[in-house]
């Protein structure tokens, strides 16, 4: 928790610091065809986004606080030691590098991504993800690590989180696969200066398999060259390895399953308030409803029963009873369209009871 205090304490500096900066420096955004490099030292320690790329191939070789990666299209991404978070969003068939603190994936499709990530990565509605181990290396690299406060020997690229196990995701029941002994590309990543000369050589901290870059183009075992040693020692080896890694960073690797756990439980706590708030109003509302029938059905029974008794008072004289029921005090309004002649009306009622109808 102290280490998640620090980073999000050195994020708000960060952003205080870079209002100063000329933000178009720590974007790429709408571009088809080009390679583009972040050289060393160009973004220390800032935010960073790439968005809206196609066919292009991307680097960069600096520490970050945290990377947005959106909309990008059959492109190849290296991204070096990230503080923070690198948060993947609708990318396509890509390959990709990234060394992280946690991994976020939302709505891809095919990506090839060599990984290191301190927490459990996540995949959310995405599928043909293929993860393998972080093979990448430029020169400056275990410095870049340092700064970003990450140990490069513990990650937990391997165990992923599915927001959507055993949901089917465009079709695929399964959305990822991982592969702990990958052939795939290795990526060394040349670092020129500003004079086109190159600079160092490439470097890598981070164990692959239980074996380590030493920085000449060659991958050695870290096991010894025991003819003893058979190949089911050698993958214990790496298990144990694994094991080490999981234990140091299993805190922080399993906050994203407890908190989407709680979320559930929030969620699901909401929704019994509701349901039974619902269910109270609308129980209310059938009271209410019934009583205004019944308090309407008692007030018009009251005044027929009073008309009835008005009437009845005429001693039978059907004229009288009809008189009684007719308010002949009505007046029409000035301009009115259609006048109300009671005066009228009582000549003719009167013309009726004279004839006898």
């Amino acid at each position: 928790r102290s280490e998640w205090l620090q980073y999000f304490r050195r994020a708000m500096d960060l952003n205080k610091a870079m209002e100063g900066l000329n933000k178009e420096n720590f974007i790429i955004k709408q571009r088809t065809g080009e390679t583009l490099v972040k050289k060393p030292g160009s973004l220390n320690g800032y935010d960073f986004i790439i968005e809206f790329l196609t066919d292009c191939d991307v680097f960069i070789l600096d520490h970050t606080a945290q990377v947005q990666i959106d909309d990008c299209t059959n492109c190849r991404i290296f991204i070096g030691p990230v503080a923070g978070s690198a948060f993947f969003r609708d990318c396509k068939d890509c390959k990709i590098q990234v060394a992280c603190r946690q991994l976020r994936l939302r709505d891809c499709q095919r990506l090839d991504i060599g990984l290191y990530c301190f927490t459990k990565p996540a995949v959310e509605t995405s599928s043909e993800i293929a993860f393998s181990c972080w093979r990448g290396a430029y020169h400056g690299l275990t410095e870049h690590f340092a700064q970003a406060n990450l140990n490069p020997e513990a990650s937990t690229w391997w165990d992923v989180y599915n927001f959507n196990n055993g949901e089917e995701i465009n079709g695929l029941l399964e959305h990822y696969t991982v592969d702990k002994n990958s052939t795939e590309e290795y990526w060394e990543v040349p670092v020129y200066d500003d004079e086109g000369e190159e600079v160092g050589s490439p470097e890598d901290p981070v164990p692959f398999n239980g074996r380590v870059y030493v920085g000449d183009g060659e991958r050695e075992k870290a096991v010894a060259e025991d003819p003893q040693t058979t190949a089911t020692d050698a993958d214990e080896d790496d298990d144990d390895d694994d094991d080490d890694g999981r234990d140091e960073s299993s805190q922080l690797g399993d906050s994203l399953e407890n908190t989407s756990d709680k979320e559930a439980g929030a969620r699901a706590e909401k929704q019994a308030q509701a349901a039974a708030y619902l269910s109270t109003f609308y129980k209310e509302r059938k009271q209410a409803k019934s009583a205004r029938k019944r308090q309407n059905r008692e007030e018009e029974a009251a005044y027929l029963a009073s008309r009835e008794s008005e009437a009845s008072s005429s001693d039978g004289n059907v004229w009288a009873r009809t008189a009684d029921l007719i308010d002949f005090t009505q007046r029409a309004e000035k301009g009115a369209d259609h006048a109300c002649d009671m005066a009228r009306f009582r000549q003719v009622l009167r013309a009726a009871k004279d004839s006898n109808l």
